[in-house]
């Protein structure tokens, strides 16, 4: 593990517990933080550093740091961190779905410590609260007793909504009627317009990004809303991650596209035997013909056929995605206020 200068917190005589304070220090520790991010099977995309390192450049960037564990030799834990109003809350949150640190399998009785030290951060961060969202039932985060003087309270989550991927399509857990849909969406495509599924390539981040931002806003104004893109730091944030994303093997987009252009575009995020749906947009001019619908079987069916079992279609209840087979996925939040005193 790199040297860091920072508070050393004692864990025992082959560990310690350190402290980075600032995002060029994070920056450095991509290498092992990746090798790291790779040994934790339970570890989704959302704490992987090509997802959380242009978060902390968007948001937050002079307000982050994390909680670093293990031996001379290797990482074995991190709990990227951020401060806000008073609050301290793990690096990602907003944009990500699921939150956590990462906990290599030998880090995970060190929990207590590594919580401990979170706390003690905060404190010297002037900060009272610490928030923990959309965590598993089994982190470590969650489950780690809280230190002395701090109270701890736990609550459900935002549910995700989880798609089994079965049968040869990937697609037998849509439910009948939604299965005919499909089939009828894709009869009209074909007999209106020549159209074409495509998996963009590497090389083609940036463009998709563009392109992700132009439909989802057509998509929300026909609703009178702004949607998430709206958003400057987040459109800013995209851009940036879908490179790193990409180069790091865990960016799929999928577009479906007639006539030369692109009538719907979905964001995926992949890795081990999970699927992640991100972020979607398509032209409303089409809408007759359910290009979403279309697009997001595409990549149901794409992630099966590349060993996926499970298709996240992360926060909210939206009803179309128990059409396609999702069941809810609890996550957890756990809030630590400092007892005065």
């Amino acid at each position: 593990m790199p040297p860091v200068k920072q508070t050393t917190y004692p864990a025992s005589s082959q560990w310690c517990v350190d402290v980075i304070a600032t995002l060029p220090q994070l920056e450095a520790l991509r290498a092992p933080w990746t090798t790291l991010w790779q040994r934790c099977p339970e570890a989704t995309p959302f704490q992987a550093p090509a997802w959380i390192l242009p978060w902390a450049r968007h948001y937050a960037a002079n307000r982050c740091g994390a909680v670093i564990a293990g031996s001379k030799e290797s990482l074995a834990a991190i709990v990227p961190f951020f401060t806000w109003r008073g609050s301290l809350l793990l690096a990602g949150t907003g944009p990500s779905d699921y939150g956590d640190g990462l906990f290599a399998p030998e880090a995970r009785e060190h929990a207590e410590t590594i919580l401990a030290a979170v706390c003690e951060e905060a404190i010297k961060r002037d900060c009272t609260e610490i928030d923990l969202q959309q965590l598993c039932a089994q982190s470590p985060l969650l489950n780690a007793p809280a230190p002395e003087r701090w109270a701890s309270e736990i609550q459900e989550g935002v549910v995700c909504p989880v798609a089994p991927l079965c049968g040869e399509d990937g697609l037998d857990a849509l439910s009948s009627r939604w299965r005919k849909n499909l089939k009828r969406a894709r009869r009209q495509l074909e007999k209106e317009a020549a159209f074409d599924l495509v998996l963009t390539r590497s090389r083609e981040a940036g463009d998709t990004a563009r392109v992700l931002e132009r439909l989802h806003a057509r998509r929300w104004e026909e609703k009178g809303e702004p949607g998430v893109l709206a958003d400057e730091l987040m459109r800013g944030f995209l851009r940036s991650a879908l490179p790193e994303l990409s180069a790091s093997g865990l960016l799929r987009t999928h577009r479906l596209a007639a006539q030369g252009n692109t009538m719907a575009v979905v964001l995926a995020l992949q890795d081990r035997n999970r699927a992640y749906y991100y972020l979607s947009g398509f032209d409303p001019a089409w809408a007759e013909w359910s290009p979403g619908l279309v697009t997001v079987a595409a990549a149901m069916t794409h992630a099966a056929r590349e060993g996926a079992c499970e298709f996240h279609f992360l926060r909210g209840r939206e009803a179309y995605k128990y059409h396609l087979g999702a069941q809810d996925r609890a996550t957890w939040r756990r809030v630590l206020k400092r007892v005065p005193g």
